[in-house]
């Protein structure tokens, strides 16, 4: 599970969840057309409670138009959560 703090927001959001085990994490922000816009996280990870911070910016930091987005994390073994996440302007 993934949980974003403030959501929606304006300036940065963290995206909080719990490793289940030590292994690698993606967690990327997908717009609703299903394009990936900004990948956050891809990484060996360890058990536990973990976070990222997303500024609301794409890949090549450009900020990113009000709306909503999606946030995907995949964990290994093949674990996957989403949350929705509005961006104001």
């Amino acid at each position: 599970r993934v949980r974003a703090a403030p959501n929606p927001f304006n300036g940065g959001t963290s995206l909080s969840f719990v490793n289940p085990r030590d292994g690698w994490v993606e967690l990327a922000i997908y717009d609703l057309r299903g394009r990936r816009v900004a990948a956050l996280l891809a990484d060996y990870r360890p058990e536990g409670p973990d976070s990222v911070s997303w500024d609301g910016t794409d890949d090549q930091g450009r900020p990113l138009g009000s709306g909503v987005y999606v946030a995907r994390l995949r964990v290994g073994g093949g674990g996957t959560a989403v949350v929705k996440v509005g961006l104001v302007k």
